[in-house]
C-alpha cells in the first residue's frame, strides 16, 4: 500500500535528520515510526507480570559478568551528574540505582531489590521511569570503568535499556520530549566514543 503523506517543514526536517542518523531510506524510517505508533511502542502502561519482570531482567543482564562489580556509592546522584505507595494501581518510580542494579545480578544489593520488586508487582504496582531515569542509567553504563562506570558501548546501553522503556510506563514530560532527549543521549554518546571509552 502507498500512502501519501504531507508533512510541514519541521517534521520533514526530523525525519530527514533520523533518516540520516541511522543510514536508513527516509521511507524505511517513515514505516519505522508509524509501526511502532500502531504496536504502542513507548506506551506501555508498566504492569507486568513477575515472569514478564524477570525475562525483561534477564535480557538486561545478558553478558553481565564482564561488567565490574562498582561499589554502592559508585551509584550516587552526585555521580550520574560528574563532569557533565501502597495499594494497587499505585505508580512507583523507579529509582536509576535500582534500573543500574537490574544489569548485574551478581551486585550484592541485587536480591533485596528483586525481593522489593516482586512484592510490587504482586500488589499490581505499576513500574514507572522518567527521562532523567534514562540519561543517568546511560551516563553510568558508559562511563568508563576507572570512572565508575560499567564502561558499555552506547550501543549495549541503548540495547539494555529499551528492555525497561519498552515494560515500564513513562511518566511525563511527555513521549515527544522523551524521545528527542533519547536520540540526543545516543547521538551525542556516540560522538564522544574514542579509544578512551564512552562518557
Amino acid at each position: 500500500m502507498t500512502i501519501r503523506v504531507e508533512l510541514n517543514p519541521e517534521t520533514e526536517a526530523r525525519l530527514k535528520a533520523e533518516a540520516r542518523a541511522k543510514g536508513i531510506p527516509l521511507e524505511k524510517v517513515a514505516e519505522q515510526l508509524l509501526k511502532e505508533a500502531l504496536t504502542g511502542r513507548g506506551l506501555s502502561r508498566g504492569q507486568l507480570s513477575v515472569e514478564e519482570f524477570h525475562r525483561m531482567l534477564d535480557a538486561m543482564a545478558e553478558g553481565s559478568e564482564r561488567l565490574p562489580n562498582l561499589p554502592t556509592e559508585s551509584f550516587s546522584r552526585e555521580s550520574f551528574y560528574e563532569n557533565r505507595l501502597d495499594g494497587r494501581d499505585a505508580l512507583y518510580l523507579v529509582d536509576s540505582n535500582v534500573l543500574l542494579r537490574w544489569v548485574k545480578p551478581d551486585h550484592s544489593d541485587y536480591p533485596a531489590i528483586i525481593s522489593a520488586t516482586d512484592a510490587i508487582l504482586r500488589r499490581d504496582g505499576v513500574l514507572c521511569y522518567t527521562s532523567q531515569n534514562v540519561g543517568e542509567f546511560w551516563n553510568a553504563c558508559t562511563q568508563p570503568v576507572d570512572r565508575n562506570g560499567y564502561g558499555l558501548s552506547p550501543q549495549d546501553t541503548d540495547r539494555r535499556a529499551r528492555f525497561f522503556e519498552e515494560k515500564l510506563r513513562l511518566l511525563p514530560d511527555n513521549l515527544a520530549v522523551h524521545e528527542e532527549w533519547r536520540k540526543l543521549l545516543v547521538t551525542l554518546s556516540a560522538a564522544s566514543c574514542g579509544k578512551k571509552g564512552c562518557h
